[in-house]
């Protein structure tokens, strides 16, 4: 049967025609058996990357997209003390002073 197949490629047909059948019948099971693998394989990359073409999910169940100006909000939120107009502090909480100083005097460690 695989007497009267063309050599692979990359062989000449002067070595195909050397080659012991045995040896030929287990290079074209092994040539199809990458050809099986290299499909599965393309077959599971997709996979990888569904759609709404290869899934079940329709398009409208994919996560909305960020865009600029919805990240643009938190990129300027301050986590520090409040500023008024002239850069003092404007914070105040119950049971600590009030002020940069923390409600120490001048001249106080």
């Amino acid at each position: 049967m695989s007497e009267t197949r063309a050599a692979p490629a990359g062989i000449s047909a002067e070595d195909w025609a050397a080659t012991p059948v045995s040896v030929r019948e287990l290079v074209w099971t092994l040539l199809a058996m990458i050809e099986g693998l290299q499909k599965r394989v393309a077959e599971l990359e997709e996979r990888l990357n569904p759609t709404s073409r290869n899934s079940s999910r329709p398009p409208s169940s994919a996560p909305p997209l960020l865009t600029a100006s919805v990240c643009a909000g938190a990129v300027g939120a301050s986590g520090g003390r409040s500023t008024g107009p002239s850069g003092t502090w404007t914070g105040t909480e119950a049971g600590r002073a009030s002020g940069p100083g923390g409600g120490r005097q001048a001249g106080q460690l």
